[in-house]
């Protein structure tokens, strides 16, 4: 048997993280926006909404018509299809927890990694202003919701073994 392993991060920051990789790398298919100076709202419109979620539900694209819409009982199957194939969902924003976690659930003996893809300009990104933040947040209602719900499962599997994180 086997079991999938998946990382969720936050959907704000993924958001925020796929339209600047689609400003910066010529070869994004939406790279041309950035030339038409496109704004993160306006990537946020085009984009197809909760795509974490969408792409751990295996639902495809409809041809000429895009995605259906999600539903509070695709959420619900997807939650359900993680807890009985998924060996570890971790949270890129709890790196560290996760892969200990992962290190002790997959019965690693060791797990080594090197930083990529990672921010390389020093700082942090600047803040959303408030309706940026909400028109962003409204994209990703089912993205928020499974993130949350991955955070709190994986905080009390963390809690369930405090001795190894604690060492």
């Amino acid at each position: 048997p086997f079991r999938y392993v998946t990382f969720l991060r936050h959907p704000v920051e993924q958001i925020r993280s796929r339209y600047n990789h689609m400003t910066s790398s010529r070869s994004h298919p939406l790279h041309h926006l950035a030339r038409q100076g496109i704004s993160l709202e306006e990537f946020v419109r085009v984009s197809p909404d909760n795509y974490q979620t969408r792409t751990l539900s295996g639902i495809e694209p409809i041809p000429g018509q895009g995605y259906p819409a999600l539903t509070g009982q695709d959420l619900e199957r997807i939650k359900a299809n993680v807890e009985d194939h998924f060996g570890l969902v971790g949270i890129a924003e709890e790196f560290d927890a996760s892969l200990i976690l992962a290190r002790r659930t997959l019965g690693l003996a060791q797990v080594r990694y090197v930083s990529r893809n990672v921010r390389r300009r020093p700082g942090q990104a600047p803040p959303l202003s408030d309706s940026t933040r909400q028109i962003v947040e409204d994209h990703a209602r089912f993205d928020l919701a499974l993130y949350r719900w991955a955070l709190a499962r994986l905080d009390r599997a963390v809690e369930a073994d405090r001795e190894a994180f604690d060492s």
